[in-house]
């Protein structure tokens, strides 16, 4: 157990490279990028690692030792190199088109079966 990940664990992503960690007065924010990999291009089905640009996406994650958590995730815009598509990096823990995660969704869920009304779920954060 000499080369465990915790970055790994913690996210519970593989193949994350933690970039920052910042700590302001009330939310922590986690910055990260995925190793780079091949991917298919959703037109045409062709392989491709060729990187169009990148982009930074803020994305709202559980809470870590009562702080808000803020994912800062660099995400990459690859294009294919047969159709010109451009499309992004595919990032299991966030849904298409969202800025929360999967995770959050399901801490919202559990605590709205413990308490009676998502106000008192909001006031709580």
């Amino acid at each position: 157990m000499l080369n465990t990940n915790y970055t790994e664990k913690l996210l519970e992503l593989k193949e994350v490279i933690l970039l920052n960690i910042e700590n302001t007065k009330d939310s922590k924010i986690v910055e990260f990028k995925m190793a780079q990999r091949i991917h298919k291009c959703p037109r045409c089905g062709d392989e491709t690692s060729k990187v169009h640009d990148y982009r930074i996406q803020d994305v709202k994650d559980i809470p870590i030792l009562g702080n808000n958590t803020i994912l800062r995730i660099h995400k990459r815009r690859h294009v294919c190199k047969t159709c010109g598509k451009r499309f992004y990096e595919h990032i299991p823990l966030v849904p298409k088109y969202q800025r929360t995660t999967n995770r959050l969704w399901l801490y919202v869920l559990k605590c709205l079966n413990d308490t009676v009304s998502m106000k008192s779920v909001a006031e709580s954060w």
